[in-house]
């Protein structure tokens, strides 16, 4: 299957989402996982997680890196001080390159190779959650 890195965190949040208590204790929250399915379309989905888990561990490093490349090269003006506008506008290029290579980074496909969990098993749950097929229709035929 194939999914835009841009989709990877909506899609994880559908699948699973998780809740702090006040001492930062994390729980399930709701998605899919916490719906009452077959297992079997609650192993489907668990693959799909684990393999975007990954590729999303992957995109942070990735956008970091984009990130570093450019702020690297971009003016600071210490304390008490101002850019003047020749740096400022340097800056404001660096940004908008910076903003274009992000985008040229999230619209990438990455193909994990989970199988497509089962579209007709989703839409027999019985839920009052409000999910987005767009996003389910990526993994699911």
């Amino acid at each position: 299957m194939k999914i835009k890195k841009r989709n990877i965190t909506d899609i994880l949040l559908t699948i699973l989402w998780f809740s702090a208590d006040k001492s930062g204790n994390e729980t399930p929250g709701g998605g899919l996982l916490t719906e009452d399915t077959g297992l079997g379309l609650k192993r489907k989905l668990q693959k799909i997680r684990k393999d975007l888990l990954s590729e999303q561990d992957q995109l942070k490093k990735d956008k970091g890196e984009v990130s570093k490349s450019f702020t690297d090269k971009m003016f600071v003006a210490n304390e008490g001080e101002t850019l003047n506008e020749e740096q400022q506008a340097l800056n404001a290029g660096l940004v908008s390159q910076m903003e274009s290579e992000m985008n040229i980074l999230l619209n990438e496909e990455i193909a994990i190779n989970a199988e497509y969990a089962s579209l007709s098993e989703i839409e027999k749950i019985q839920t009052k959650a409000s999910y987005d097929f767009e996003l389910i229709e990526m993994i699911a035929q």
